[in-house]
């Protein structure tokens, strides 16, 4: 078994080598809230989490190379991204259109203020 589905939640079996989320592999999960992705992964495919209207967060492996722009299409609860890869993703990012915080690898945030519409970005070095 590659992964477990359980409940809300997908994490994958220690160990696993998966280097890529095909094709719709999750797509139209409605109840999936939770992502736990395989240090391994290296891209995340076309349409791969499509529909999967509660996921709420996600962290983006190390070696992430590739994400297509259609991976996460119509998912509105996908509020915060945890971006550990070299791809940089911005608030405006069309992979991610509904993302109100950013976070890099470095621990920098970047958010956006929903009332005033400002991006706000706060450095670990305070700059």
């Amino acid at each position: 078994m590659k992964f477990k589905f359980i409940a809300s939640g997908i994490t994958f079996d220690t160990g696993v080598n998966k280097e890529e989320i095909e094709y719709f592999t999750f797509g139209g999960c409605h109840q999936l809230t939770d992502v736990s992705l395989p240090n391994s992964l290296k891209i995340i495919g076309d349409m791969a989490f499509v529909g999967c209207n509660s996921l709420t967060s996600i962290t983006i492996p190390h070696k992430v190379v590739e994400i297509n722009v259609t991976a996460f299409n119509d998912c509105p609860s996908l509020y915060a991204i945890y971006n550990n890869s070299n791809i940089v993703i911005a608030i405006d990012d069309e992979t991610f259109p509904y993302a109100k915080l950013i976070v890099d690898k470095e621990g920098n945030n970047t958010y956006l203020d929903e009332a005033s519409g400002f991006i706000y970005i706060d450095t670990t070095d305070g700059f």
